[in-house]
């Protein structure tokens, strides 16, 4: 079983474009797979060569996908099985292609508008850091030195490039250890990921951003499973997959059981009330009218606009904001040197 992925999510939609085009083309499953291999190099190649290995031993394709996991989400091979039972597997590997060309395309446009945000905010530490280091400390000797009294700024200034010269490394050690034991605790410990995901949905723009990614994901992966035949509940279960949310995810086992019972999906989630309004609204509608398919790719859209809009306007607020930031800790640290220096020169 491979460890790292060979295949990125870019490359895993343009795969699934051409097996979908090979297959329903009428090529067989294991010339398709074949084809891919060839088409492919290295440990892609060797992928696609097991995986035609794996079928033409009478495996199915989900399953033997599955032995690459870091290379095939489990959603995507819960769709994939969905495809194979049903018999639209080609059908299901088109839709994919384009719910996977629209999540890659929505990951490339937030990694853009923050991008130009997080460079300034490193730049502006790293100046900040290299003032208080380096420059900051060869000034402040000199004044010192003058035995004057110096404003409370100035002071001020002292004691942090003092503090930071003393326990800077410290600082940052500690702070390393903190984030990987954060880190090493929410992927492995089920109960804390809850703990924090929970947290991360009550917060006002974080939990927003993170409802409407979550449930624009849902409805997409729905939208496949029912349009593949897939009955409800085990949709469900599948979207279920490719929710990251912890609290979420459980809130979803919550709609299973309600919908089991004999609720509608649409009344379960308004249940809950952990969901995008949006989506309730529209799939009750869905539901009612009998066009839930649809209503489930419509939400899906909506949901996905909202939140690039509500990217974009965050961006739009916080560059200027954090460029402001910014620069005032840099004045004041330019104001805190230069007014004793003014002041000595005035006294000459």
């Amino acid at each position: 079983m491979k460890k790292k992925r060979s295949i990125s999510l870019q490359e895993l939609e343009f795969y699934t474009r051409q097996m979908s085009a090979l297959l329903n083309a009428g090529v067989t499953l294991e010339k398709t797979l074949n084809t891919m291999a060839l088409q492919s190099q290295g440990a892609k190649s060797e992928i696609f060569i097991e995986v035609k290995k794996a079928v033409k031993q009478g495996h199915t394709l989900a399953k033997a996908l599955s032995n690459y996991p870091k290379d095939f989400p489990e959603v995507y091979i819960g769709l994939v099985s969905v495809g194979e039972l049903s018999g639209n597997l080609s059908l299901v590997l088109k839709k994919l292609a384009v719910f996977l060309e629209s999540s890659n395309s929505f990951k490339q446009g937030i990694i853009s508008s923050l991008a130009y945000p997080l460079i300034v905010i490193f730049v502006s530490l790293m100046v900040v850091i290299l003032l208080m280091t380096y420059i900051v400390p060869q000034i402040v000797d000199v004044l010192v030195a003058q035995e004057r009294d110096l404003p409370a700024i100035t002071i001020l200034l002292i004691v942090i490039s003092q503090f930071i010269r003393d326990w800077g490394m410290l600082l940052i050690m500690v702070s390393m250890t903190l984030f990987l034991l954060f880190s090493y605790l929410y992927s492995l410990d089920n109960k804390f990921k809850y703990i924090v995901d929970t947290f991360l949905l009550k917060l006002p723009v974080v939990g927003n951003f993170i409802k409407l990614g979550e449930s624009a994901l849902f409805a997409s992966t729905m939208q496949i499973a029912i349009s593949g035949g897939v009955s409800m509940i085990k949709s469900l279960n599948i979207s279920s997959r490719v929710i990251g949310n912890k609290k979420l995810k459980e809130s979803l086992k919550e709609v299973m059981s309600l919908v089991r019972e004999g609720a509608e999906l649409g009344r379960s989630l308004g249940k809950v009330d952990q969901f995008s309004p949006l989506l309730v609204q529209l799939i009750s509608t869905g539901e009612k009218s009998g066009e839930l398919i649809g209503m489930l790719e419509v939400v899906s859209t909506q949901l996905t606009n909202q939140l690039k809009q509500k990217a974009l306007r965050f961006t739009v607020f916080i560059e200027p904001l954090m460029i402001l930031f910014m620069g005032g800790i840099v004045l004041l640290i330019v104001l805190a040197v230069m007014m004793p220096l003014i002041e000595m020169n005035s006294m000459l």
